[in-house]
Formats: structure tokens, C-alpha cells, sequence
């Protein structure tokens, strides 16, 4: 079994290549293309245990292939679970296991801390990749933990111009002092600003991408400060009581398309904006989807329409953590990380 510490991921996640990133994107989207329910019985809806000081996420996860041949029965390709507790103030710990889908061993466990904001980023960067302005020099990032780093570094990726990152938190604490100084470090061409302050109606039009990654009880803003063309990433709430954005938002896009998801049937169960605006499962897109859609088109080489918004909405799922660490587990295993441990 090869275990892989939180400093072995953040490692690999930091050093991925271009080619190693695509190849990242196009293996997470062809697993949300792919994930099969069985019925519903190897792919349950996560369980949440609710503690005084911390909630606890189990999220058992499946991925089967179809049948290549008439007659044959889906075969289970991966395997694995997460469990994870965040704390009160944001704290994420918790590990991903991989198991071999034939013979039940533990091939891998993985830490999730960093696994977690990187793998959510991942998808995210599906959406960013395909429906951002490919232009975008400015963005807002609404958070300062793991989420909210991971998505500057992703979005950064799919975005060669940006130049300038608003960072919004609820205070100016040194929580968000030490992202900016992160951010800065590894990012030196782009311009970081705090935004504790500012009125967020004056910055928000000037936004081509808004990247929501902390929950919110109560939406901070309203859809006339959301310019066209703006892509929001949302994958801060998942449950019923969070609402990054109103049904206003998600009206208005709905005009023009579809709601993009990682999962259909976890966002409807999870997501408080997508159940404040009544959205039925015929109104949503799965990023991978659309991805494949993508693909399929040799012509086009984005989706961005300038006259429009779009939406992305993201609760993560359990495939999601178990294919990146598989994903991982088998780099690692090609370059040597990681600790081979006898189980």
C-alpha cells in the first residue's frame, strides 16, 4: 500500500507540468462522464455526521465502465471512500482511500487536505477552461482557506492573461495575509488585493470571473453587479441553508442555457441556490458533459459568449477524491513518492 502525506500531494498537485494538468482535466472529466450509479447502491449520496465542533463528510465512491460486448455486466474499474471533518473554522482533515476494484486491497491512502481544494479546483477549471473569457486579465475569490488558493492557482492555468486577483474575506485577519503571501510566492506576475473593505458593487462589474469558495448564509450580492460574460464558479455551499448567490443569479442564467454541475443528482440534493430557484434536473449540465461535447467539436475552442453568464455549480463528490488520488497514487508510483507501507 503506498500512503502519500499531505506534503506528497501538495508536492505533485505544484510541480504538474502542462501536459500532466491536461491530462488531469481531461481524466476528471471523463470520470464525471462516466461514473455509473448501479441502481444507486454503489454510489450513495455522501453521509454527513454533525458534531459540536466539526462535521464529518463520508463520501463511498464507484467508477464502472460500460459493458464492451452485449451481454456483459459493467465492470468496477475503481473503488474507494473519503473521510473528512472540517472544523468550525475551515479546518479540513481527513484521508482518501483506493482500493483494487477486483480484490478489495488497500492500494492507497491519501491525505486530503490539500487532495480536497485541489480536486474541487480541478473541476472548476473544467468551467473555467471552457466557458471563461480566455481574455480574463481580473477576478474575484471569495474565501481565503485551501479552496480559495487552489482555485487562483487552477484558474491562473486556463487563464494566460490574468493579471489581477481580488480576494474577498470577512475580515482582514491572518488567515488571508498568509494566502496573499502564498499566492504571491508562487504567482509574482499577478497583482493580489484584499478586498475586506471595498463595495463589492464597484468591483464586481469589473470581474470577468467570480470564483465563490466559502459558504454563506445569506448572498453577498445581487445579479445587476454581475456584468455579462462573467463566469461564476460556486462550489462554496452544499447544503440546503448555504446560498452563495439568490434564485436572481441563477434565473438569469438559466435565460441562456443550462446550469453547469459536477453531478446532477448531488447538486439538487445538496446545493441551497439550485433549490432556493426551484432548478430541475432537465436545467442543469455536468462539466464532463460538456467536456465531451467539447471534444467532439473540431471548430470551436471555447464556449465563452460574451452575452451571457454562466454558472457553475460544484458540492463534490466522492469519484471526484477517489480518481485525483488514484490519479496521484499513480504518479507517485512512476517517479517514486510517496511511502510503501505492508497492510
Amino acid at each position: 500500500m503506498l500512503v502519500l502525506s499531505d506534503f506528497d500531494v501538495k508536492s505533485m498537485a505544484e510541480s504538474l507540468d502542462s501536459e500532466q494538468f491536461q491530462m488531469f482535466q481531461d481524466m476528471l472529466s471523463v470520470a464525471l462522464t462516466t461514473k455509473t450509479p448501479f441502481d444507486g447502491g454503489l454510489q450513495p449520496q455522501r453521509m454527513v455526521l454533525q458534531f459540536p465542533e466539526m462535521t464529518g463528510l463520508v463520501m463511498p465512491a464507484s467508477l464502472a465502465a460500460e459493458p464492451t460486448s452485449k451481454g456483459d455486466e459493467k465492470k468496477v474499474i475503481s473503488y474507494g471512500m473519503k473521510h473528512v471533518t472540517v472544523t468550525a473554522q475551515g479546518a479540513v482533515a481527513g484521508y482518501v482511500t483506493v482500493t483494487h476494484p477486483m480484490n478489495g486491497h488497500l492500494v492507497c491512502i491519501a491525505n486530503a487536505k490539500t487532495l480536497t481544494g485541489f480536486r474541487t479546483a480541478l473541476s472548476s477549471s473544467l468551467a473555467i477552461s471552457l466557458y471563461a473569457n480566455p481574455e480574463t486579465e481580473s477576478l474575484i475569490v471569495f474565501g481565503s482557506g485551501l479552496q480559495a488558493y487552489w482555485h487562483v492557482q487552477l484558474a491562473a492555468r486556463c487563464l494566460p492573461k490574468l493579471a489581477n486577483v481580488y480576494i474577498w474575506n470577512r475580515s482582514d485577519n491572518d488567515r488571508l495575509k498568509f494566502l496573499i503571501q502564498d499566492l504571491e510566492s508562487t504567482l509574482p506576475a499577478i497583482t493580489f488585493t484584499p478586498a475586506v473593505t471595498q463595495n463589492l458593487s464597484d468591483i464586481l462589474p469589473k470581474m470577468q470571473v467570480i470564483l465563490s469558495c466559502a459558504p454563506f448564509d445569506v448572498p453577498l450580492y445581487v445579479s445587476d453587479s454581475v456584468a455579462q460574460g462573467t463566469l461564476l464558479v460556486l462550489i462554496g455551499g452544499y447544503t440546503y441553508d448555504m446560498h452563495e448567490v439568490g434564485p436572481d443569479i441563477i434565473e438569469r442564467a438559466l435565460k441562456d442555457g443550462p446550469i453547469l454541475v459536477d453531478d446532477a443528482a448531488s447538486c439538487l440534493a445538496e446545493s441551497g441556490e439550485l433549490h432556493s430557484a426551484s432548478v430541475q434536473a432537465d436545467q442543469l449540465k455536468g462539466i464532463g458533459e460538456a467536456f465531451k461535447d467539447f471534444y467532439a467539436s473540431e471548430s470551436i475552442t471555447h464556449f465563452y459568449n460574451p452575452d451571457v453568464i454562466k454558472v457553475y455549480k460544484g458540492v463534490g463528490t466522492g469519484v471526484m477524491d477517489v480518481e485525483v488520488a488514484r490519479a496521484f497514487f499513480n504518479l507517485a508510483r512512476m517517479n517514486g513518492g510517496g511511502q510503501n507501507v505492508e497492510f
